[in-house]
C-alpha cells in the first residue's frame, strides 16, 4: 500500500480526518480471480486519528522512508541497521519493500495481548475478521466475500466449516432459552 501527500498513492487523504483506499485489479494477487474491478473504499473514521498520527510522528523515522511511498515500512532508522552493521553481521540490505519488520511488530503485539497466543502476523486478521462477521451473521458469505475483496466461492470453500458450528452453537443458545422459558412457565400460579 502506498501513500503520496499530493493524492496519487493507494491511501488518499480526501479530507480532515478522511481518507479513502483505493486499488487496481493488478494491484491483488488474485487479479485473475475475484479481483476484477478497482477497489475504492472509503477507510473508516475512526481510524483516520492513528493514520495522522503515524503519518506525522513514526513514519519519517523509519527505514527508506524519504525514498519510497510504501506506507509501512519495516523498521526504525539508527546505527544498528547501517549498511556497515548489516554487513559486519554477515547480512545483506534487501531491495524493494521489506516485510519482516512490519510481520515481527505484529506477531510479537497479538502475542504479548492475546492471552495464550502464540502470536499472528497482518494476514491473519483476514481471517479473523471473515470468522467473526460470520460468527455474528450465519450464512451472510456474500458479506464476507465482497470484504475480503474475494469470490464467493473461495469464501465458501474457506468458510463453510462454521456452518456446523455456528449451527450447533444456535442450537444450544434455542435449548437454554427453551429451558428458560420452560422453567420461567413453570413458575407462574396456575
Amino acid at each position: 500500500m502506498t501513500y503520496r501527500p499530493d493524492g496519487n498513492g493507494h491511501l488518499v487523504k480526501v479530507g480532515p480526518g478522511r481518507y479513502r483506499l483505493n486499488f487496481s485489479p493488478s494491484d491483488f494477487k488474485n487479479e485473475k480471480g475475484a479481483a476484477t474491478e478497482p477497489y475504492s473504499v472509503a477507510v473508516d473514521d475512526s481510524v483516520a486519528p492513528w493514520i495522522d498520527r503515524y503519518l506525522s510522528e513514526a513514519r519519517q523515522y523509519l527505514i527508506d522512508a524519504d525514498e519510497t511511498s510504501r506506507f509501512f515500512l519495516p523498521a526504525a532508522r539508527g546505527p544498528e541497521v547501517t549498511p556497515q552493521f548489516l554487513s559486519d553481521e554477515g547480512l545483506s540490505q534487501t531491495g524493494g519493500y521489506k516485510t519482516d519488520g512490519l510481520s515481527s511488530r505484529v506477531k510479537k503485539l497479538t502475542a504479548l495481548y492475546i492471552d495464550g497466543c502464540p502470536g499472528f502476523g497482518p494476514h491473519s486478521f483476514r481471517h479473523v475478521i471473515a470468522t467473526d462477521h460470520l460468527r455474528r451473521n450465519p450464512g451472510d458469505y456474500l458479506t464476507v466475500a465482497t470484504l475480503l475483496h474475494d469470490k464467493l466461492e473461495t469464501v465458501l470453500k474457506n468458510y463453510s466449516h462454521l456452518k456446523v458450528q455456528d449451527g450447533l452453537r444456535r442450537l444450544s443458545s434455542g435449548i437454554q432459552l427453551a429451558q428458560e422459558e420452560l422453567a420461567a412457565a413453570r413458575r407462574l400460579p396456575t
